[in-house]
């Protein structure tokens, strides 16, 4: 049975062709094996870049009013891509009395704060943070290798499969000049 302890959970892909229906059962299952009861559940699609995203402003509102006691993450880098973004949204979870819990990665921040969370913590979001560009080129690697598969073309124009290709016409002359060749085409 959950208690008071209200829980925010918060999920972000990159793209819509990547499936959250796993991670979102595993964060609402954690939420029921910590006893919180989930107040909000924020599902967002977009690039973790931008450290403004609507759904991650919409939670850390939700906490600095007092509405949320804990917030659920599935990994760290879904709540805030560089370390220094990252960071920064858990400290303002932790001024506010917030515990801060990554799932998959064991981490569980307690305001009153526990040392050995702590370092975990900034080790693995300075290892996230240089693990992006990896993970950029994993993804791109990822989408080429999909669309490959499928046979369309990443790049505009769009690819026209078996579109007959005009024979090349004879320029003429090799030692003829640019003139030349555009009187003749006249």
């Amino acid at each position: 049975m959950a208690s008071d302890t209200r829980a925010a959970i918060y999920h972000r892909v990159s793209t819509v062709d990547q499936n959250p229906q796993a991670a979102r059962a595993e964060l609402r299952a954690a939420a029921r094996r910590l006893g919180l009861r989930v107040a909000l559940h924020v599902r967002e699609t977009g690039s973790g870049a931008n450290n403004q995203r609507p759904g991650l402003v919409r939670v850390l509102q939700a906490v600095l009013r007092g509405e949320i006691d804990t917030v659920l993450v599935w990994k760290l880098d879904r709540f805030g891509r560089s370390a220094f973004d990252l960071l920064g949204n858990i400290r303002q979870l932790e001024e506010a009395g917030v515990r801060f819990v990554a799932v998959t990665q064991g981490v569980d921040i307690r305001p009153s704060g526990d040392p050995m969370s702590r370092l975990l913590l900034t080790m693995l979001s300075a290892v996230a943070d240089h693990a992006e560009p990896a993970v950029m080129e994993a993804e791109i690697s990822r989408g080429l290798m999909e669309s490959s598969e499928r046979k369309r073309c990443l790049f505009y124009p769009p690819c026209e499969e078996n579109r007959p290709v005009a024979p090349a016409r004879p320029s003429g002359d090799p030692g003829e000049d640019g003139a030349a060749r555009r009187r003749r085409a006249r």
